[in-house]
């Protein structure tokens, strides 16, 4: 089960890693939304960190991931409701959140990848 849950944690390191890639360049929410690859780009990992977080919830419910439901809930709004996505709750879900679950995640991985913790 713990290599199961690690698997998750590293793909939502990578997605948080490849989206701060993405929006490097992009200052401003402005300038965000006028890359219209970048927004999709961004729109697909979150969807991603989204999707690892509900296999992590449904695999062991003790993880603790903080604000789990809220994740999982814009990802379905990403994945269902397209059309209805707020692209300033993107934002800051990008400049004020994805720091904060990054953060959870490095922990969790050195917990996990911790040889007394298996």
């Amino acid at each position: 089960m713990a290599l199961e849950i690690l698997k998750e944690l590293h793909d939502i390191k990578t997605s948080i890693d490849e989206i701060d890639g993405f929006i490097s360049d992009h200052a401003s929410y402005k300038k965000f939304l006028e890359d219209r690859r970048t927004v999709y780009a961004v729109e697909r990992k979150l969807e991603i960190i989204g999707e690892c977080v509900l296999r992590i919830m449904r695999k062991d419910p003790f993880t603790q991931i903080e604000n789990a439901r809220r994740i999982v809930q814009f990802r379905n709004r990403i994945a269902h409701e397209y059309d209805r996505i707020d692209y300033t709750i993107m934002w800051s879900i990008l400049k004020n959140h994805l720091p904060l679950l990054k953060q959870d995640v490095l922990l969790l991985l050195d917990k996990l990848d911790d040889p007394n913790v298996r």
